[in-house]
């Protein structure tokens, strides 16, 4: 893609295709690489229940393979964070480059954080919960394609809300948010984030989902205080 934003369509859908295949190689290295260490990154996610089990032939290598596809993601997503961002920084004016970076940048940022607090938080007191259910006669024999799949699921999902302060401030910088409105409905966000937690979480534990809403609910009111001081410099 030209500097300047120019070139036609196609330039561009062929520009794109460049950069993904870039991308695409770029994740495929990282998954080879993450899927050797495939059996240190298992042991690390598996850390709070010990052993897992499997019973189909094939459900070791699956959930190996899972493990390492997570991993390489994560290894490689601010790569696939620039090569985006250089595809879409000619499309913007000057003055529009400085806080699009800044809103790009953070949002990586926020999906670590959001990461981070899953694996060190919210799967282990997740699961702490939900093994507390059993006893002398229910012992817990953890699958371990259902164990990877719950603690992939928290992950991305605690990532991907954690971008919620953004949502916020961008919506309100396009006119389509009113942060005083939003506040005079604050209890009224506060019972959807709980919702969409329990909607969002694979467990059906208050705790868990407690964990996702409570940082969302702290990552709100900061997205609201931003959105205040953005709408006072504008006006």
């Amino acid at each position: 893609m030209k500097e300047d934003g120019g070139g036609s369509f196609w330039d561009h859908l062929a520009e794109l295709r460049r950069r993904l295949l870039r991308m695409l190689a770029v994740f495929g290295a990282g998954l080879v690489l993450a899927y050797v260490v495939s059996p240190r990154l298992l042991s690390f996610l598996a850390r709070p229940v010990g052993s897992l089990y499997f019973f189909a032939p094939a459900e070791a290598f699956l959930v190996r393979l899972e493990v390492a596809a997570l991993a390489a993601l994560l290894a490689t997503l601010p790569y696939h964070h620039w090569e985006l961002w250089q595809f879409l920084k000619p499309a913007l004016l000057p003055r529009e480059r400085r806080p699009a970076r800044l809103f790009w940048w953070t949002a990586l940022l926020l999906f670590y954080l959001g990461a981070a607090f899953a694996l060190f938080l919210g799967i282990p007191v997740g699961l702490r919960v939900l093994l507390s259910f059993g006893g002398p006669d229910l012992q817990a024999l953890l699958r371990a394609g259902d164990y990877v799949n719950f603690a992939l699921l928290l992950v991305l999902a605690f990532g991907g809300l954690f971008e919620f302060p953004l949502l916020v401030v961008a919506l309100t910088l396009l006119g389509l948010l009113d942060p005083a409105m939003l506040a005079r409905h604050r209890r009224e966000v506060i019972v959807g984030v709980f919702v969409v937690a329990a909607v969002i979480t694979p467990s059906v534990d208050f705790v868990t989902q407690t964990l996702l809403a409570l940082p969302l609910i702290i990552l709100f009111e900061v997205g609201l205080w931003i959105s205040r001081r953005f709408q006072r410099r504008s006006t």
